[in-house]
């Protein structure tokens, strides 16, 4: 008899095989020892033409079954696929880029006890990136997915269906039965049609799950979300009278989406203004310049960086490829983010002044803001220097004209 079942879906995902089979391996290894109980494991592929170079059938840990589907049936289509052909009492959906760790399912398999759901905490990361953050920074803000009231006001609570091992029979039958045609908010709908049915989800604190995610416009991704969510929204407002809520509180998620809408419009400028001294820094080194002349024709070995984003990132790798050492990077999200072989820490913390003392300058890479931040350095650590990265590569442009 199947305990857990692992759904994956997948399009143009040949390259993520290897890892699913080795991680699904070592869980279901883990369930049967520790557990007693078996698993299977589900490849969706919903890319019609393409047929997955695995074959289903029993191995030694476990059965996997590959599902390749006629016509392309869409993140939700193949969700649905797989839950159909499910034989576990609990799923797991996992997107094919996703990651989890080695004990995820005897972990979640306990913590969920007699809840419908269980949501793990984990971390968020960019593809060949060393840098990510925490999901959840504490136990208040993981609680947050237990509460319909946080979705309605506050948007999804759960950042993607893989931190969620679930109770197969609690799915609600218009999820399974209600195809969204949209991309992106199908998950959004699961929370809200089973959290409407009153079914209880609980929490894992354990940090079980890597959500990778990618580069790209995200003014883009954006409108593609805002019309799924707008669909899942259409959706349960059709089947409103069967949970006895009001529509009025489905119009809530319309007031969180239209703020989250602005913020998109500052990511959006934020991303433009990177893309723009990006393409100046890849001006320069197209000439062999490099930044790092800057700090070395002034004889200065220890930095500080403040900003942590992904030029922050890059200017970290560039100096320590030099032998420049960076003390610290400071970020107002610091108590989120994990950085190798470098600390995180907040201006205001008490560590960040004395890796401050102990510094010949601070690099400023923040996207905004960076001249405020410039005065507010300046003012508090007057035998500091102060560098723009932006006017760093804006006077090595001029100064190589």
């Amino acid at each position: 008899m199947i305990d857990t079942s692992l759904i994956v879906t997948l399009y143009q995902g040949n390259r993520y095989l290897p890892y699913l089979l080795q991680i699904a391996e070592v869980n279901f290894i883990n369930m049967k020892k520790q557990m007693g109980v078996d698993c299977e494991l589900i490849f969706v592929n919903d890319e019609p033409g393409n047929k997955l170079p695995v074959k289903g059938g029993v191995r030694t840990w476990g059965e996997v079954i590959v599902c390749n589907l006629e016509e392309n049936q869409g993140i939700h289509g193949a969700r649905q696929s797989g839950a159909k052909l499910a034989r576990g009492s609990y799923l797991i959906f996992l997107d094919q880029d996703d990651k989890i760790s080695e004990d995820y399912f005897v972990s979640q398999r306990r913590k969920i006890g007699n809840c419908e759901a269980v949501v793990c905490n984990g971390y968020l990361t960019k593809r060949d990136k060393d840098v990510k953050s925490h999901i959840y920074k504490s136990l208040e803000e993981l609680e947050k997915v237990t509460d319909l009231e946080n979705y309605l006001s506050q948007e999804n609570q759960i950042v993607s269906p893989g931190q969620v091992l679930l109770n197969k029979s609690a799915i609600p039958e218009i999820w399974l039965t209600r195809t969204m045609k949209s991309n992106g908010a199908d998950d959004f709908l699961l929370w809200m049609l089973m959290l409407f049915e009153g079914k209880k989800f609980t929490i894992n604190m354990e940090h079980l799950y890597v959500h990778v995610g990618h580069e790209g416009n995200v003014s883009n991704q954006s409108a593609i979300i805002d019309k799924s969510i707008k669909e899942a929204v259409s959706i349960m407002k059709e089947y409103a009278q069967l949970f006895g809520i009001q529509i009025t509180q489905l119009e809530e998620v319309e007031l969180w989406r239209k703020r989250k809408e602005e913020r998109e419009k500052e990511k959006s400028a934020k991303e433009k203004y990177i893309h723009e001294l990006l393409d100046r820094w890849a001006y320069l080194e197209s000439r062999g310049i490099s930044f790092v002349e800057f700090f070395q024709s002034r004889g200065m070995e220890q930095l500080v960086i403040y900003g942590f984003g992904c030029i922050g990132e890059r200017v970290f790798r560039e100096l320590g490829s030099v032998g420049i050492n960076v003390i610290c990077g400071i970020d107002q999200r610091a108590d989120r983010m994990i950085v190798k072989d470098l600390p995180i820490v907040k201006l205001d913390d008490k560590i960040a002044q004395e890796y401050l003392q102990q510094t010949e300058a601070v690099v400023v890479t923040a996207a905004f803001g960076s001249q405020e931040i410039r005065q507010t350095l300046e003012m508090k650590f007057k035998d500091i220097k102060v560098y723009l990265f932006e006017e760093i590569i804006q006077e090595l442009l001029e100064s190589n004209i």
